[in-house]
Order: C-alpha cells, then sequence, then structure tokens
C-alpha cells in the first residue's frame, strides 16, 4: 500500500499532484492557517526532495528547481 493511501478513501488508486511555484522577497512574512498547516521552513530543492516520501512530490519539487535553473 502507498505510503499515502491512508489519507484518502480505500478504493483510490492514484493520486494527482497539483504543484505551483512563485518567487518571493527573502524577507517575506508567511502567515499559515491553523486548521491547515502548522509550520513552514525554506529548503533548497535538494533537501526538500529528502523530506518527503512521495515520488510524485519528489518529481514536482524537481521539475520546479530544473525550471529555476
Amino acid at each position: 500500500m502507498p505510503q499515502w493511501q491512508s489519507r484518502y478513501a480505500s478504493a483510490t488508486i492514484e493520486n494527482t499532484e497539483h504543484l505551483f511555484n512563485v518567487c518571493v522577497p527573502l524577507n517575506i512574512t508567511v502567515s499559515l492557517i491553523e486548521n491547515e498547516h502548522v509550520d513552514f521552513c525554506w529548503l533548497d530543492a535538494a533537501e526538500a526532495m529528502s523530506k518527503v516520501f512521495s515520488d510524485t512530490n519528489r518529481q514536482a519539487i524537481a521539475g520546479i528547481a530544473d525550471a529555476d535553473s
């Protein structure tokens, strides 16, 4: 069973990823919606890819990193 499976109905066989990329100033203030997220951090692509368990998340991060270089 894929690691993400527990978040979805038992009949779910795939997870479609949606992503976006935006450039922000280094000194931006980040506000989180409390019932959605509890924390954030800024990471380079390699470190971000090491923190996710989903192959599709890693592919998305790699794609953004490639687009930015």
